[in-house]
């Protein structure tokens, strides 16, 4: 059975990630999710922020504490970076599917870049129009 990464926030984003993870698997495949956001996901994912935060060496909580967005993505972008590529070489997904804005683009796609070419990678983001003003 083939296994999609489905990485996000799930913090800001949930309803819209556990509406693509049920599509995934009504399509006889698995979803592999992966929480990136700071806060409480709203559904239980695969592997936690905090697994994600400490990946790249840092403790989700005092994130938290901080208030600094711009660490917290910077944090969590470099874990995804770490961990993204350990997951795929231990053969837990096939290919990787994820959605966001400005924050989440930041936090996947370097991730989605450390993995070989060929392992199929999409990412839906406001960003790709330019115009995010509105």
């Amino acid at each position: 059975m083939k296994v999609i990464a489905l990485p996000g926030t799930l913090d800001t984003k949930g309803k819209e990630f556990r509406y693509v993870k049920d599509q995934i698997e009504k399509l006889g495949m698995k979803a592999l999710v992966i929480h990136t956001g700071v806060f409480e996901p709203t559904f239980e994912p695969d592997v936690s922020n905090e697994d994600v935060a400490k990946a790249a060496g840092y403790d989700l909580k005092q994130l938290v504490e901080k208030k600094d967005r711009a660490l917290a993505t910077k944090a969590l972008s470099e874990g995804m970076k770490a961990l993204l590529p350990k997951l795929y070489k231990e053969g837990k997904f096939d290919g990787v599917l994820s959605f966001g804005g400005s924050g989440g683009t930041a936090l996947v796609t370097p991730a989605m870049r450390e993995l070989p070419l060929g392992v199929p990678k999409l990412m839906v983001s406001t960003m790709a129009g330019g115009n995010v003003s509105h």
